[in-house]
């Protein structure tokens, strides 16, 4: 690797301390890797054009803006869909509260094959 790469979103040569240490790795050959590994191309990205951390979703069913720490880890995985814990929990609550209505007919499920036939 030279002491100048080159980005590949912008294509434009820049100095070695623009990119991460990863980066750098990425583009350096490995001695250790299969056949043919180090003869493809490698694509890297600079320091600048590299996306940063996300640090907030927004919740699908209140439409609001929050930090991560108000989703679930599960919920964090799938940005689109993500659901923050208020709005989960008050779907659960929801959820409880319509199988309670249905629990209440109980009588009608207390036969058993041997009843019917």
């Amino acid at each position: 690797m030279s002491k100048k790469d080159m980005d590949r979103t912008l294509r434009t040569d820049k100095q070695l301390d623009a990119f991460s240490k990863t980066q750098i790795q990425k583009a350096t050959v490995n001695p250790y890797a299969p056949p043919g590994y180090n003869k493809q191309k490698k694509h890297i990205s600079c320091k600048q054009c590299t996306a940063s951390q996300t640090s907030s979703l927004t919740c699908m069913t209140c439409t609001r803006t929050k930090p991560l720490e108000d989703f679930a880890k599960s919920q964090r995985r799938n940005a689109e869909k993500a659901r923050c814990l208020n709005c989960m929990k008050k779907r659960e609550e929801e959820h409880i509260s319509d199988s309670e209505d249905v629990s209440d007919d109980s009588d009608c499920y207390n036969e058993t094959w041997h009843d019917i036939m």
